[in-house]
């Protein structure tokens, strides 16, 4: 069986070795801290990465456990000029 190391067990590297895994590879995730905490900075999830999660089997259980909110973020320039506006 071929083996894949990934390093850190955040976000990335679970999907990281979510895939690896899906597609027959043993896997060992490796993180530096020693135990696992669910405080910190939330995370917003656009459409590509529900889509992305979608395609690894995981999106049920990640809409179990996420909330959802309407809302939006304006993107200003150095003059305070918007230039953008993202709507969640």
């Amino acid at each position: 069986m071929k083996k894949v190391l990934v390093i850190g067990a955040g976000i990335g590297g679970c999907a990281t070795a979510i895939e690896f895994a899906q597609i027959g590879y043993q896997v060992t995730v490796l993180e530096k801290l020693k135990t696992i905490f669910t405080e910190g900075a939330g995370i917003c999830l656009y459409s590509n990465a529900l889509k992305s999660l979608d395609a690894l089997s995981v999106l049920p259980e990640v809409l179990a456990a996420g909330a959802s909110f309407n809302g939006a973020t304006e993107f200003l320039d150095n003059t305070s000029t918007l230039i953008g506006t993202v709507k969640y």
